[in-house]
């Protein structure tokens, strides 16, 4: 147990010196998890080694949870086919109901379907090469420009005890033809449909581009 502890300690005080990470999610933790009695610039004279080893098991497995978020940032720098892509939104996706299956605790929360769809093609565009664009509808065709109208077909939940995915079924229909993916993004401890439908898009669109500029 005490050389897990240390172990613990020493990832958490790499990923401290993390700017982006550091401040806001230790904080987040902290203030979520800490008694009401400790305020956030207290936590210093918290003697108790199981309360500070139940912190630190924590935060690391809130860390990990954006993993696969990122590694989406990651592989996106890497596609470029010399395209812009025009992205529309098919309306009729917001009938679409998000099941759930597994044990759900608390409430999910309302979500926008296409404010989610148009925020995720922004979050996704600033990690590629390319240019991505949301628009209200096709226009004059070009062959420099690929005009794309998405719709989500499927939307499930699976939950498990700390953890959970959210899928999401796609079709991306094209002048030439039609791709299906299905995005995905996992989340551990909590999650909402509006904290992570916009991540389970950006995963689909990702694994459109990738087939899309693969089969040029």
């Amino acid at each position: 147990m005490k050389l897990f502890h240390s172990k613990l300690q020493l990832n958490l005080t790499r990923l401290k010196k993390n700017k982006k990470l550091s401040t806001k999610k230790h904080k987040l933790v902290l203030n979520a998890f800490l008694p009401k009695r400790y305020p956030y610039s207290d936590m210093r004279k918290i003697k108790s080694p199981l309360f500070v080893f139940i912190l630190n098991v924590i935060f690391l497995v809130l860390i990990s949870g954006c993993g696969s978020h990122k590694k989406i940032n990651s592989l996106a720098a890497e596609i470029d086919c010399q395209k812009t892509f025009h992205f529309t939104y098919n309306d009729a996706s917001n009938k679409v109901p998000i099941d759930v299956t597994g044990p759900l605790v608390g409430k999910l929360g309302e979500v926008n379907y296409k404010e989610a769809f148009i925020k995720s093609l922004k979050k996704l565009s600033k990690d590629t090469k390319m240019e991505l664009s949301y628009k209200d509808k096709w226009g004059l065709p070009f062959d420099s420009i690929v005009q794309v109208t998405v719709s989500i077909t499927n939307l499930q939940w699976n939950l498990k005890t700390s953890s959970g995915i959210l899928y999401a079924d796609l079709e991306y229909r094209t002048p030439t033809g039609v791709i299906n993916v299905v995005g995905e993004n996992k989340l551990f401890l909590a999650g909402t449909n509006k904290g992570n439908l916009p991540k389970a898009l950006k995963s689909g669109h990702y694994k459109f581009l990738k087939k899309y500029c693969d089969s040029l």
